[in-house]
């Protein structure tokens, strides 16, 4: 008798800016190995899409096998989302943009296409004040874990 092993599906967001740099085109069905850390809820920004899809993984061009926690494995993409949110200043000695709480919003494509994001004719907004870009600030993955490496 075979024995039957049920698939692991995961979802996991890959940030825009992980891809400007050297990311290549992924496609639904693509087999890919892929380079993780478990997903933090508590960072953030990364409480944005909680709502419409939690996620398990952190997936990065610039995740290596020197971080805790980091693993390699061949995977299967089921399905993609772009990733938007609305962005809030987060005051400090650097201030930055991060997602805004709650404010994720996904949309179906069949392939993920790096761009070349600019702030370019949608200047940010003087801080503290919201700003929603037209870029998606990553991407959602649907993917089936084919063998773990890590």
């Amino acid at each position: 008798m075979c024995e039957f092993h049920s698939a692991t599906v995961v979802h996991a967001f890959t940030a825009a800016w992980e891809y400007q740099c050297c990311g290549t085109p992924v496609s639904v069905g693509d087999e890919l190995t892929l380079w993780h850390v478990a997903w933090d809820e508590g960072l953030p920004g990364n409480d944005a899409y909680r709502r419409v899809q939690p996620l398990d993984w952190y997936v990065g061009h610039h995740v290596t096998s020197e971080e805790e926690g980091a693993a390699e494995d061949l995977v299967r993409v089921l399905a993609l989302w772009e990733a938007h949110s609305d962005l809030d200043f987060r005051a400090g000695d650097d201030g930055y943009y991060a997602a805004a709480r709650d404010s994720g919003r996904l949309v179906p494509i069949t392939t993920m296409v790096p761009f070349d994001a600019t702030w370019a004719g949608d200047d940010p907004p003087t801080p503290p004040a919201r700003h929603t870009p037209r870029e998606p600030q990553g991407w959602i993955m649907e993917l089936e874990v084919l063998r773990r490496d890590g």
